[in-house]
């Protein structure tokens, strides 16, 4: 039987972390691709704002939270039966397909973005970026929590978030200094 010791704050400050894991390959790529690809939408998020208040005739800040309202809904409404879809089978080959697809679906979000002259083209394309994450998220998570680690599951999730925070701040604050010098 394991023995149990009480843990006080001073324990808990004194602890050090050992980061000298070795983790999956397949978890390794996937944080580092989750990573990159949430700092790129990250980083165009401050420049976004700005080229739609910018270049859409009668957009406001109201716009831009419909916009954001349009994608945060969908996506977590589609997202459910995407899981549920995906989940049918134990394989991971359909989860392959979708994350494919929904990457791609991004892919041609991203530069839908620049064609965008009026609100209603926005929303539309708000909409197609919900879906692409809605088809990203579940299929990304069930690949991703396949390979984990059974001792470091809480870790490996905790380091794919820590590193999409931090990348996705430091590009939205680039984004925003970009913003401001050009």
């Amino acid at each position: 039987p394991k023995k149990h010791t009480k843990i006080n704050a001073d324990d808990i400050i004194l602890m050090r972390i050992s980061f000298n894991i070795r983790f999956n390959a397949v978890v390794r790529r996937f944080i580092l691709a989750d990573l990159v690809w949430l700092a790129g939408w990250g980083l165009i998020s401050p420049i976004f704002a700005v080229f739609i208040l910018q270049n859409i005739e009668g957009a406001t800040v109201v716009t831009l939270g419909i916009a954001a309202a349009i994608y945060w809904i969908l996506k977590s409404v589609i997202q459910i039966p995407v899981a549920l879809a995906i989940d049918r089978t134990p394989s991971e080959r359909d989860d392959y397909t979708v994350l494919v697809i929904s990457l791609l679906l991004a892919g041609i979000t991203a530069f839908s973005f620049i064609l965008v002259r009026t609100v209603w083209q926005l929303y539309l394309v708000e909409a197609l970026h919900a879906l692409s994450f809605a088809l990203y998220i579940p299929s990304w998570n069930g690949i991703f929590a396949r390979h984990l680690d059974a001792n470091h599951r809480a870790l490996e999730f905790a380091l794919d978030s820590a590193a999409v925070g931090i990348a996705t701040g430091i590009a939205g604050l680039a984004g925003s200094v970009m913003v401001k010098q050009f």
